[in-house]
């Protein structure tokens, strides 16, 4: 029981065996998802919006 008490309550060993980890994973994936939607959103904005102004451009 004390092994177990010790274990959640030394920071050290919780931080460096879960909580690193999750830091870089949730880092990495808010970077990433950041890049993806503004590229995405860039590139459909233009395909869309060159689509739309072609279209209005022809009918002129």
């Amino acid at each position: 029981m004390q092994r177990l008490i010790h274990l959640f309550y030394n920071s050290s060993i919780i931080e460096l065996c879960v909580f690193q980890p999750l830091a870089v994973t949730i880092m990495f994936g808010l970077d990433f998802a950041t890049l993806l939607t503004l590229l995405v959103v860039s590139v459909l904005f233009a395909l869309f919006y060159d689509i739309y102004f072609t279209c209005l451009m022809r009918t002129n």
